[in-house]
C-alpha cells in the first residue's frame, strides 16, 4: 500500500515537472527575445540621439542664417535709401546745373549785347566815347566806367562758370557713388540669393531628419509594444505553470490524505489486533507524539547566496541613491560586496527559468523555486554562469561566480526576491524576510 502510494505521488509530480523544463525553455526563448528587442531598442535610442543631436545643429545653423539673411535684408533696405537719396541729390544737383546754364546763357547774351554795344561801331565809336568828355576828369570817369563794365560782365560771368564747374564735379561725385550703392546692392542682393539657397538646403536636411525621427520614433513604439506582448506572453506561461503548480498541489494533497486514511485504518485494524492478543492483561507503554513539521514560511525558509565572511552588503533592500546614475530610486534586491570570483548558491531547491544577459545586470540568473517565489542573481559574466534555463538545482548548490558585469560600481552580488509577477515584472520582496 505503502508503495502503491509513493508510486502514485511520484508519477504526480514527475508529471508536472516534465512540464517545467518546456516551460522554463519557452520563456527563455522569450526572454531572449525581448533582449533582442530591448538591444534593437537601444540602438533606436542612440540613432535617435544622434539625429536629434543633428537636428539641433541643423536648427542652430537656420536661426544663424535666418539672422543673416535678416541683417542682409536690413543692409539692402538701408543701400537702397542711400541711392534713393542719392538720387534726389543727382535730381536737385542736375536741376541745379540746369538754371545755372540758363542763367550762364542769359549772362553770356547780356556780356554781348555789351561788347556789342561798346565795340559795334569799333575803335572810332568806343575813342568817340571817350573823348566826348568835357574835361580830364570826365574822360577818365569814362575810361573807368567802360572798364568796370566789361570787368563787372568778365567776373559774372566767370563766377557761373565756376558755378557751372562745382554742379557738373558734384555730378560726377554722385553718379561714382549711385554706381558704388549700386555695386554694393548687386553684391548684397547676390548674397541674400546664396544664403536663401543655404536655407533651402539646411530645411530640406531638417525636413529628411524630421522624417527619421518620425520613422524611428515608430520602431521605437513597434519595439515597446512587442516587447510588451513578449512580457505578457511570459506572464501567461508563468500563470499556465502556477495554474499546474496549484493542481499538483491539490492532487498531492489528494493523495496524502488517501495515505493518511489508509494509514489511520492501518493502525485501527493493528490496534484491534494487539488489544485481542492482550485482553484481560494490562501493559505499561510510553506514548511518543509526532513530531509536528516544521514551518516553511517566514525566516527559515532560505539560506545565504554566499558563504558568510566572504561578503559585506554594500546596500540593503530599499530606497537608496543609485550609485551609477546619482538618481534616488527604490533598490529591488540586496548587494553583497565580494571578491570577483566568489561562489554563488542557490538559495533554494528550483528550476532554473533564465540565464543569460539582462539589462542592467549584465548576465543574470532567475531561478524559480515551485512555492511562487523566485530568486535573482545579477552582475555576473558570462563566463561566471554554471547552470542553464530548464535545470533542476538544489539549496546550496554552486550557480555561479560574482562579476560585475552591467550597471555597476564594484564586484558584488545583486540578490533579489520575487513574489510572483505582474504583467511580465516581477514584485519584489525583502530577501532579508525568507533567510
Amino acid at each position: 500500500m505503502k508503495r502503491k502510494t509513493a508510486l502514485s505521488l511520484a508519477l504526480t509530480s514527475a508529471l508536472v515537472f516534465s512540464t517545467t523544463p518546456v516551460l522554463a525553455d519557452n520563456i527563455s526563448d522569450l526572454k531572449s527575445q525581448v533582449e533582442t528587442k530591448q538591444s534593437k531598442k537601444s540602438e533606436l535610442n542612440t540613432e535617435l540621439t544622434t539625429v536629434n543631436k543633428d537636428m539641433q545643429s541643423l536648427e542652430d545653423k537656420i536661426t544663424s542664417l535666418n539672422t543673416k539673411i535678416s541683417d542682409n535684408l536690413t543692409a539692402i533696405s538701408t543701400v537702397e535709401g542711400k541711392i534713393q537719396k542719392t538720387q534726389e541729390e543727382m535730381s536737385q544737383t542736375e536741376e541745379n546745373i540746369h538754371k545755372a546754364e540758363k542763367e550762364l546763357e542769359s549772362k553770356k547774351g547780356i556780356l554781348s549785347q555789351n561788347l556789342r554795344v561798346m565795340y559795334s561801331k569799333g575803335k572810332v565809336s568806343y575813342i568817340e566815347f571817350l573823348f566826348r568828355s568835357d574835361s580830364m576828369s570826365d574822360f577818365l570817369y569814362r575810361f573807368n566806367t567802360l572798364e568796370d563794365i566789361a570787368n563787372a560782365n568778365k567776373k559774372l560771368y566767370q563766377e557761373i562758370k565756376d558755378i557751372l564747374s562745382t554742379l557738373n564735379a558734384q555730378k560726377e561725385t554722385l553718379e561714382k557713388q549711385k554706381t558704388d550703392l549700386t555695386k554694393q546692392k548687386d553684391e548684397l542682393t547676390s548674397l541674400k540669393s546664396t544664403l536663401e539657397a543655404q536655407q533651402s538646403d539646411q530645411l530640406d536636411a531638417m525636413q529628411k531628419l524630421e522624417a527619421q525621427q518620425y520613422h524611428i520614433n515608430n520602431e521605437i513604439d513597434e519595439q515597446n509594444s512587442a516587447i510588451d506582448s513578449i512580457n505578457a506572453e511570459i506572464a501567461s506561461l508563468i500563470e499556465k505553470r502556477e495554474e499546474e503548480r496549484r493542481q499538483q498541489a491539490a492532487l498531492q494533497a489528494q493523495e496524502l490524505a488517501k495515505q493518511e486514511q489508509a494509514k489511520q485504518a492501518q493502525q485501527t485494524t493493528q490496534h484491534s489486533t494487539n488489544q485481542s492478543s492482550n485482553s484481560g492483561s494490562t501493559s505499561k507503554g510510553t506514548t511518543t507524539t509526532p513530531t509536528a513539521p516544521i514551518s516553511q514560511a517566514g525566516n527559515g525558509m532560505f539560506s545565504l547566496p554566499i558563504k558568510q565572511g566572504s561578503y559585506y552588503i554594500s546596500s540593503p533592500y530599499g530606497w537608496r541613491t543609485h550609485p551609477v546614475t546619482g538618481v534616488k530610486k527604490y533598490h529591488s534586491g540586496i548587494d553583497y560586496a565580494s571578491a570577483l570570483g566568489t561562489p554563488i548558491y542557490a538559495i533554494g531547491d528550483g528550476v532554473v527559468l533564465y540565464a543569460g544577459t539582462a539589462q542592467g545586470y549584465g548576465h543574470w540568473i532567475v531561478i524559480d523555486h515551485q512555492n511562487g517565489l523566485y530568486s535573482i542573481y545579477g552582475h555576473m559574466y558570462a563566463s561566471g554562469l554554471y547552470v542553464k534555463p530548464g535545470q533542476v538545482v538544489k539549496k546550496g548548490q554552486n550557480i555561479g561566480a560574482v562579476g560585475s558585469d552591467g550597471m555597476s560600481t564594484g564586484a558584488h552580488l545583486h540578490l533579489s526576491l520575487s513574489k510572483g509577477m505582474n504583467g511580465g515584472s516581477f514584485n519584489y520582496v525583502n530577501p532579508a524576510d525568507y533567510y
